[in-house]
C-alpha cells in the first residue's frame, strides 16, 4: 500500500535488497536495519535503489542477538519484513556452528532465549544452515502460540534462491550467496549432492512485498520453489547456457566438468498453495541460470 511504513531487516543481502527495491517501487516507506551505516550507504548508491531515496531510511542494529535489539527499529512502523539471518556461503572456515548460525537465526527473530529444537554438533555448514532456519520456524511457531501478539506472522520458506543480485558489482563476486550453487561448478569447483529445486529471487521477494497485502490471512507459510511437483536437474543448466550464451560456451568461459559430475538428490516440493493465492508462476529454472550467467557476463564485459 502506498506511503505504509515497513522495516526491512536483512536489506544489504541478496535476497533482502530484491526485496527493499519491490518495496520501493510498490510506494512504500522503509527503514532499513543494518549492522553499519556504510553497508546502507552503499546498497542505497546502487541503481534500482537511487530514484527512491525520499522513501527510505536506515537505522542500525549492530548485534540481532542483543534482546531488544529491534525495539528502536520497530517503532512507527506498520509492517515488518525480516530477512537477516547468517547465510551458510559467508560462513567462515572452523567457525563454531551453533553461536555463528543457529542462535542468531533464533535470536534474531524471536528475540527470547530459548533452547534450540534441532541440535548438533553439526558436521559441516549446510546442516548447520538448515538446522538454524529450521529451529527459527519452530520458535516463532511456538511464540505465536504462546504469546498471541497482536500481529500476524507469515513465514516464506524459499529453496535454494538463484538471480540476479544487483548488490553483486564485479565478476569475481558473482559466487556471492546462494548464487555460488549455481557458479562454482560452472567456473570449476565441485559440489556435494544437491537436493531439489531452486527458485528465482524475484519470486521470493515479491513474495515478501504481496505478503504485506491485508487481505492475505495472517499466520500462514508459503514455500517458494520452482518445478513444483516436478522431476529436476541441476545439470540441466548445461544445456540451458548452450543455448543462450553460445559465444561465451565458444569462448571457454565455463567449465562444464564439474557441473556434469552434479548430483541431485531426488525431492518433490509443492509449491502450489503461493502460486494459487498469490496468482502468479514461479520462474523456473532457465529463467534463474539466464539471469545471473547473463548478468556474469556483462560483468565480463562478454555480453
Amino acid at each position: 500500500m502506498t506511503g505504509e511504513f515497513v522495516l526491512l531487516t536483512g536489506a544489504t543481502g541478496m535476497i533482502g535488497f530484491r526485496t527493499l527495491v519491490f518495496l520501493l517501487e510498490g510506494g512504500y516507506k522503509v527503514r532499513a536495519a543494518v549492522r553499519n551505516q556504510a553497508g546502507f550507504d552503499r546498497i542505497s548508491q546502487l541503481k534500482p535503489v537511487a530514484p527512491y531515496a525520499s522513501q527510505l531510511s536506515s537505522i542500525v542494529v549492530p548485534d540481532i542477538t542483543v534482546p531488544g535489539a529491534y525495539d528502536e527499529a520497530v517503532k512507527d512502523v506498520e509492517y515488518i519484513v525480516h530477512v537477516a539471518s547468517p547465510l551458510a556461503s559467508n560462513a567462515p572456515p572452523g567457525i563454531d556452528y551453533d553461536s555463528y548460525m543457529i542462535q542468531p537465526a533464533i535470536h534474531g527473530t524471536v528475540e527470547e532465549s530459548r533452547t534450540p529444537t534441532t541440535h548438533g554438533p553439526f558436521t559441516n555448514v549446510i546442516d548447520a544452515y538448515s538446522a538454524s532456519k529450521a529451529a527459527a520456524f519452530n520458535e516463532t511457531k511456538k511464540f505465536v502460540a504462546e504469546k498471541k501478539p497482536q500481529f500476524d506472522v507469515i513465514h516464506v520458506l524459499p529453496l535454494y534462491v538463484i538471480g540476479r543480485d544487483e548488490t553483486v558489482t564485479t565478476a569475481e563476486q558473482i559466487v556471492k550467496g546462494t548464487n555460488r550453487i549455481l557458479m562454482g561448478p560452472l567456473l570449476g569447483t565441485p559440489r556435494p549432492p544437491i537436493p531439489s529445486a531452486p527458485v528465482h529471487l524475484d519470486d521470493v521477494a515479491r513474495l515478501h512485498v504481496l505478503a504485506l497485502d491485508p487481505k492475505v490471512e495472517g499466520n500462514q507459510d508459503f514455500l517458494a520453489g520452482s518445478h513444483s511437483l516436478e522431476p529436476f536437474d541441476w545439470r540441466d543448466s548445461i544445456d540451458i547456457i548452450k543455448k543462450h550464451f553460445p559465444q561465451a560456451v565458444a569462448d571457454g568461459v565455463f567449465k562444464f566438468e564439474a557441473v556434469e559430475q552434479l548430483v541431485t538428490l531426488k525431492a518433490q516440493v509443492d509449491s502450489t498453495k503461493a502460486e494459487k493465492l498469490f496468482g502468479f508462476k514461479f520462474k523456473r529454472f532457465e529463467e534463474q541460470v539466464v539471469s545471473v550467467v547473463g548478468h556474469y557476463l556483462e560483468l565480463l564485459g562478454k555480453n
